[in-house]
């Protein structure tokens, strides 16, 4: 009798247990589930469409463009920045917020092609036409996803422009700085990924012409999408890539994607300094001796005589 009890209550332990466990289960399923942030769910959309075909132009959600709420269709271009006075940073973007599904690049479903991804700052409206000193550029990365082999890589190029607006002009033979090939982590829906760059844009210089090339993936499982949004910019965002038979920069809104507007800093300075003054000579005062009064005689009296 005594076996059977003792059985009993074990029993009634472990099913409280078990019931226990359950219902923390049953806490914790939705609450993980919340936790899942916008990376995931681009990554999930990337599997869901990862099917091979022809290099073409997509984002994570095929060859449509995403229209926002926020953002009108077609792409609203605001006035550049007047003034010329030597930002620390040159930006066109009126915000860093990545948007899933914002970008674009030329791949084959499972791959990204080599891609080029251009910005044109006109520096008379940014620096008055001062020479500027870029230290380094500042790139959104909407999704960076490696196939073990190596990771993804950027690289990043400065040009001068003159004569003609971007994309005519003489850039292509005016390579200011490259940054050579980059190390691009796995990672998703990030700013600012840093890529350090020394370029002297000189005085007088009409743009200055900004490549980000993403490396070719095919063959290595990589896909990689630079970060952009739908909101305003103040100058256009350009793409090429050969694979997709646009050998030549072209608005991104010419091949079907208007919203898409890249997310791109670049950071530097004027030269320090200004003219020395000339100095003014100063006229030294030389002192001049005051004169003495010579005093007046005093008149003695005329001494009596004597007796």
């Amino acid at each position: 009798m005594k076996r059977q009890i003792n059985s009993s209550i074990k029993a009634h332990f472990i099913r409280r247990a078990a019931l226990s466990l359950l219902l923390a289960a049953i806490c914790i399923i939705p609450f993980a589930w919340g936790q899942r942030n916008a990376g995931e769910k681009v990554s999930a959309q990337m599997n869901r469409n990862a099917v091979a075909h022809a290099p073409q132009w997509t984002n994570v959600y095929g060859r449509a463009p995403v229209v926002f709420k926020k953002s009108p269709i077609a792409p609203f271009l605001l006035s550049g920045p007047f003034g010329g006075t030597c930002p620390s940073t040159i930006t066109q973007s009126m915000s860093t917020t990545i948007e899933g599904g914002g970008s674009v690049a030329c791949n084959n479903g499972i791959e990204t092609t080599e891609n080029h991804y251009w910005r044109a700052f006109n520096m008379n409206e940014f620096t008055g036409g001062q020479e500027y000193d870029v230290t380094s550029v500042d790139i959104a990365i909407e999704a960076a996803v490696s196939g073990g082999i190596q990771l993804n890589s950027v690289t990043v190029n400065i040009y001068a422009n003159h004569g003609d607006a971007f994309p005519g002009g003489d850039w292509q033979s005016n390579l200011v700085a490259t940054s050579g090939p980059v190390e691009v982590p796995d990672q998703q829906l990030t700013f600012p990924v840093n890529i350090p760059i020394s370029a002297a844009v000189a005085t007088g210089t009409l743009e200055l012409v900004l490549e980000v090339i993403g490396a070719d993936g095919q063959g290595l499982g990589n896909f990689l999408l630079v970060g952009a949004n739908s909101q305003p910019e103040t100058g256009l965002s350009y793409i090429s890539a050969i694979d997709c038979g646009t050998p030549d920069p072209v608005p991104v809104g010419d091949i079907g994607f208007p919203n898409t507007h890249w997310i791109f800093n670049v950071n530097g300075s004027c030269p320090s300094g200004s003219p020395t003054p000339t100095p003014t000579a100063t006229a030294t005062a030389t002192a001049t001796a005051t004169p003495r009064l010579t005093p007046s005689p005093r008149p003695r009296p005329t001494p009596a005589p004597r007796p």
